[in-house]
């Protein structure tokens, strides 16, 4: 990955104990880790991120490798606390950083964009919002507009603090939502869309995501699968050699897209993204012997141009699989 990101973001230290394989993966490169710390319906897995990061502080250098924590990841979407309960975990994740000596590391808490209030944002370092305008069912022509233009209504309660995009995608396949089409055409209009305007305004990024997921799934919603740049095989799935080429782009792209069927549009090798061509999961044989459980690693999202100014970074999506006997 190091030709498209020197960044990686975990959604939690203690979940499968991913925190310590994945600082120890990064150890004595100039890659940073964004730490995540998992906010649910209770307390539970807070705490145990708590005394977790507490206890990776006294085994690695987190001042030069950590970049962000991140207080939940969208918990008021879910309704697993209330503003007042993650605005609480915010300060109590800030003073847990200040008493370790880790006060310059910025906090924040990542959350869907219409529940992002100016109280909230006055309580973070700077504002993380996630945004899918396919999930809004934005048909594929407005879908780049009308994410910036949430971009820009956060911006509006954010007191003047930075923005960043926590996560937006659009898939290659799947169902309809609403007007929204899943196709690789589709996938690559809007990727090269919002990446072109997010380096020309200067807005930090997550791409979600990386890798299809096929275990990922079900009956009912086939499209969470298909979000990947990459296909489940790590193979690129969008021909060409120009990653977000932005030298002959506008918010009117040129790309091809599909308005009216998920599977039958084609791409062009010459208005497409080009391949990703390698991936690593640096966690995927490590084992928590107190669980019983592995880790079974999946990069989940990625920014691919490596000529962006912007940040480039990954997340990376845990899923924990029992051990085989």
């Amino acid at each position: 990955m190091a030709p498209y990101t020197d960044t990686i973001k975990i959604f939690s230290v203690k979940d499968c104990n991913q925190g310590e394989p994945i600082l120890r993966a990064v150890e004595g490169t100039s890659w940073k880790v964004v730490l995540g710390m998992w906010v649910g319906p209770d307390d539970s897995a807070f705490n145990a991120d708590v005394q977790e990061l507490t206890r990776l502080n006294s085994v690695f250098d987190l001042k030069k490798y950590v970049k962000y924590v991140v207080v939940g990841s969208e918990s008021l979407y879910r309704k697993d606390q209330t503003e007042d309960q993650l605005i609480a975990k915010i300060n109590q994740a800030r003073q847990l950083l200040n008493s370790l000596g880790l006060s310059s590391i910025p906090v924040t808490t990542a959350d869907v964009y219409l529940n992002y209030s100016a109280r909230l944002a006055s309580a973070v370092d700077f504002v993380m919002m996630n945004a899918f305008t396919y999930w809004e069912g934005v048909p594929i022509e407005a879908a780049a507009n009308t994410m910036f233009e949430h971009i820009n209504a956060v911006k509006a309660i954010s007191g003047g603090k930075r923005v960043v995009v926590g996560e937006t995608g659009w898939p290659t396949d799947g169902s309809n939502f609403g007007a929204a089409v899943p196709s690789l055409a589709n996938s690559a209009r809007y990727l090269r869309e919002f990446i072109c305007r997010a380096r020309a305004e200067q807005v930090e990024y997550f791409w979600y995501l990386a890798i299809d997921t096929p275990w990922n799934t079900t009956p009912d919603n086939t499209v969470e699968a298909h979000f990947g740049i990459l296909d489940a095989d790590h193979n690129p799935k969008y021909p060409g050699n120009d990653w977000a080429n932005c030298s002959n782009t506008s918010t009117s792209s040129s790309l091809s897209s599909t308005s009216t069927s998920s599977s039958s549009s084609t791409t062009s090798s010459s208005s497409t993204p080009g391949p990703v061509t390698s991936v690593t999961d640096v966690t995927s044989s490590t084992s928590d012997a107190h669980s019983g459980y592995s880790i079974s690693s999946t990069i989940y999202s990625i920014v691919t141009d490596s000529t962006l100014e912007t940040v480039e970074t990954i997340t990376y999506l845990v899923k924990c699989k029992p051990v085989s006997s």
